[in-house]
């Protein structure tokens, strides 16, 4: 439970890092977008959403990971927890 809080809290700052992007379009939906991608698996969907400078710092991770390497973790969660699904509130 402890990683997959540090995992949610890591795909905030990834968020964060593309502001530019979600400036020119719907944030709700963009969010929306990006966790049900995330719950299905579609990693391709959601590093769509990424810029490829993108850079993301997670408290599992001692150096910040890049794009490639966010998609290793986004494979890693869906492999270890095949049903989640995260509630947007």
């Amino acid at each position: 439970m402890k990683s997959f809080k540090f995992f949610v809290l890591a795909l905030c700052c990834a968020f964060l890092q593309t502001a530019s992007f979600a400036q020119s379009q719907n944030p709700g939906k963009i969010v929306t977008d990006y966790f049900n991608w995330v719950d299905a698996g579609n990693l391709d969907a959601v590093g769509a959403l990424l810029t490829e400078d993108f850079m993301a710092t997670a408290p599992f991770a001692p150096v910040p990971l890049d794009k490639m390497a966010w998609r290793g973790v986004g494979q890693g969660f869906k492999t270890g927890f095949p049903d989640m699904k995260h509630e947007i509130v």
